[in-house]
């Protein structure tokens, strides 16, 4: 009798202690002026009302705790969050609604007091705010976003953002000039699922880093303005209403780099346009699969820069081209050996070019698709159009000349057009012979075998990565040039050097580097002979010849 009496007595504090720990639950709201740790032996949190991290305080979140926030209610950091959650032990920030819904609650603010995220020359992150294994769901009530980040720099690492209301991320503002050189990192993460853009970014001057990231089915994929250095790399961007647009209001850089973009639709896939201002646009080494676009998919202006190493396969625009570049482009731009297969636009160029001051367009192969031509250009001299390959039975044309009669002629030589029979490839050529208020697009002499289109991406960037020990590598290219050539490195130069010395030894250029994978070299005052380019990291260097024609 006295063992089940003690059995019982037993059981009955058991099941008081898991009762109570079942109902643990911690409401929080108004200031933080203390540094404050939320643990997950007082999870869930309940956010009653907005939560303000005064300056100079910090609130710690550990790995497993849960914070439940009721309607509209925020948290604003004027000091420092430090939220780093593990793989198996995420943190998560959700509704406390019995049936959550998209914007239940309203968002996480990071003001530009704040304590911005610091990080080693390796890219390691040293200090600062940091939301690290993060599951963020049901934001975004207020609008804005899930994130609104106002001058603030935290690291985003491996969060999941998912069914906002408005946009993931909603940055703006920044200092470009600032001595501590700001960085946005959003490394590793997930944005699904929103009513707006995955990221937004506005007026923000600082450099953004946006690798190794999923955003999926969102209303618009990124879209950007005022920024000055930024970098695409390695994403997953897939099913938004266009992928990525960019009104720039200042000079940039912007490197779109390793990216696979399918199943997007929208006006454009890709945009950046911009009124009286120019920058340098590098899309290297990206995959565009079964997009839909009714303008142009890729559509340029106001920029120069390159497209390299792509493949664009299976994609269609309902009006407009799969390339569209325009008298908006200044000064030069690089098309070179991409793979252009399988895609379709109505009664316009799969490919069109106008008016661009200096073009390249090399090494690319245009195969099986459907468009009045494969590529339509009209260009005033300084174009370089040699060893690409044309083969599109069901385009009506491979090439449309453009140009008026009484403007330059076009230089087509050197290209294989699928046969070696010089009166099949004037049949595929629609120039002057065919309308008497055209230039003449000249063909002879032509390739009789296909050209070697190399789209590996071996010398092209994954990522602006930090300078490491090895120092820098890169190649030029094209090498020989003639009036313009683009040095590309594997490592980003955070502050460093670029150099070119004549055969003599005379410095001839000098610029500074300053977070850069990438640089472009005006060659109109070089005279042909040999050059060194010579780039430091400031610790090592790199000499690469480069040859002047």
């Amino acid at each position: 009798m006295k063992n089940l009496l003690h059995k019982l007595r037993t059981t009955i504090v058991l099941v008081f202690i898991i009762s109570q720990s079942a109902y643990t639950q911690t409401p929080v709201n108004g200031y933080i002026s203390s540094n404050t740790i939320w643990n997950q032996a007082a999870s869930p949190y309940i956010v009653t009302g907005n939560i303000l991290v005064s300056y100079g305080y910090r609130l710690t979140i550990d790995a497993g705790v849960v914070v439940k926030f009721d309607r509209d209610c925020a948290i604003q950091v004027d000091g420092e969050m430090i939220a780093v959650g593990t793989e198996l032990n995420r943190i998560t920030f959700t509704s406390n609604q019995t049936s959550p819904l998209a914007g239940d609650w309203a968002k996480i603010q990071f003001s530009d007091s704040s304590t911005d995220a610091v990080f080693d020359t390796s890219g390691n992150y040293l200090s600062g705010s940091i939301l690290k294994f993060c599951d963020i769901q049901y934001a975004g009530g207020l609008g804005y976003g899930a994130f609104h980040n106002i001058g603030a720099y935290p690291y985003f690492n491996n969060c999941k953002i998912l069914d906002c209301e408005s946009s993931g991320f909603y940055i703006i503002g920044g200092d470009l000039n600032s001595s501590s050189s700001p960085l946005s990192v959003i490394d590793s993460c997930c944005i699904r699922n929103c009513q707006d853009y995955g990221i937004y970014s506005h007026y923000n001057e600082a450099r953004m880093f946006i690798q190794h990231d999923t955003i999926e089915n969102c209303k618009g994929g990124l879209q950007f303005s005022g920024l000055d250095n930024v970098l695409i790399s390695n994403n997953y961007i897939a099913s938004n209403y266009g992928a990525i647009t960019c009104r720039f209001m200042s000079m940039f850089q912007l490197t779109i780099s390793v990216n696979d973009f399918v199943n997007n639709e929208g006006d454009n896939i890709i945009s950046h346009s911009s009124s009286g201002f120019s920058g340098n646009f590098y899309v290297d080494c990206n995959r565009f699969i079964n997009n839909h676009s009714t303008s142009d998919l890729y559509k340029a202006s106001h920029a120069h820069g390159s497209i390299s190493s792509n493949v664009f396969d299976g994609n269609e625009s309902t009006y407009g081209s799969i390339v569209g570049l325009s008298n908006d482009v200044s000064v030069h731009f690089m098309i070179t050996n991409n793979i252009f297969r399988n895609n379709r636009t109505l009664n316009v160029p799969c490919l069109s070019f106008a008016l661009i001051p200096y073009l390249i367009f090399e090494n690319n192969s245009l195969l099986n698709n459907e468009a009045l031509c494969a590529v339509g250009l009209r260009n005033f001299g300084g174009t370089s159009f040699r060893n690409n390959n044309f083969d599109n039975p069901n385009s009506t044309y491979e090439l449309y000349n453009m140009n008026a009669y009484g403007e330059d002629n076009i230089d087509a030589s050197n290209n294989y057009w699928g046969s070696s029979n010089a009166q099949h490839i004037d049949t595929v050529i629609y120039d002057f012979f065919d309308n008497a208020n055209l230039s003449v697009a000249s063909f002879t002499p032509f390739l009789t075998s296909a050209a070697i289109v190399d789209t590996s991406c071996n010398s092209i960037p994954s990522g602006f990565d930090f300078p490491q020990a090895a120092g820098p590598e890169g190649v030029i290219f094209p090498n020989p040039a003639m009036s313009y050539c683009k040095i590309q490195l594997t490592k980003m130069i955070v502050d460093g050097s670029l150099e070119v010395f004549d055969i003599l030894g005379n410095k001839v250029l000098y610029e500074h580097m300053r977070f850069q994978s990438t640089f472009d070299i005006n060659l109109q005052k070089f005279i042909a002979g040999l050059y060194i380019v010579k780039i430091t990291d400031g610790q090592r260097s790199l000499n690469l010849k480069l040859v002047v024609r």
